[in-house]
């Protein structure tokens, strides 16, 4: 006899850095445990009963299994974030919180996809020699325009986008939600100067981004026009 399916399903529900509610529409996707296999998908929006706005996300596994969520903000106002292993087994209430991407002159430029050099007051972008993971990482965590908080929120775009989306993107389907997000992702990073094809190309060994897995080069489709999810 075939075992049931587990059916399961998170409320999601999203605020700003501040920890007050976040009034934006959040994407939110739900994977099996570091796959690309889609489970469920939703954008943020009031919650009737509710001071926040979040999603439900239901979903079905063959048999109980930890699940991956992804989010992203297709305006890219707020950094992306991804949480592992969490139980698929269980209904649950996940509350969470986005910090703000830099918006500032200089914050989104890049030299990149055909925009203009992010560097300080116009000047060298200071991503411009940063060729490896860890040396970008650095750049971000001391850039000399970000706020202590934006530095953070760069740095969860780069670390989701090199653990996760990057080296997940390979096996998934062309048409897939996640191969839409990293394009929109990469694009974002591009606006900051940020190579995202040196962070996909580079294996991360133990890396925060990567939860102690090891990621080997990987090709991934580069950054270009395209419709967001």
């Amino acid at each position: 006899m075939k075992k049931p399916k587990s059916a399961n399903e998170y409320h999601v529900f999203v605020y700003a850095e501040d920890c007050q509610p976040l009034e934006e529409n959040i994407n939110l996707f739900l994977f099996k445990d570091h796959t690309a296999v889609q489970l469920s998908a939703g954008l943020t929006r009031p919650v009737p009963g509710e001071a926040a706005w979040g999603a439900l996300l239901p979903f079905f596994l063959p048999q109980p299994a930890p699940v991956t969520l992804l989010v992203h903000d297709d305006s890219n106002r707020y950094a992306g974030n991804s949480y592992f292993h969490l139980n698929g087994a269980q209904p649950a209430r996940l509350d969470i919180s986005l910090y703000r991407l830099p918006q500032a002159p200089g914050g989104f430029g890049g030299g990149h996809d055909g925009l203009p050099p992010g560097g300080p007051a116009g000047g060298p972008n200071p991503f411009d020699e940063a060729k490896t993971y860890l040396e970008i990482v650095h750049v971000a965590r001391n850039h000399p325009e970000w706020t202590p908080a934006e530095r953070k929120a760069v740095v969860q775009e780069i670390q989701t986008y090199a653990g996760f989306i990057a080296p997940l993107t390979v096996s998934a389907d062309r048409r897939s939600d996640l191969v839409k997000v990293q394009r929109a992702w990469a694009k974002c990073l591009a606006r900051f100067g940020i190579d995202a094809a040196a962070l996909a190309a580079h294996s991360l060994v133990g890396s925060p981004a990567g939860g102690g897995m090891v990621y080997q080069a990987a090709s991934v489709p580069q950054a270009r026009a395209t419709r967001h999810v």
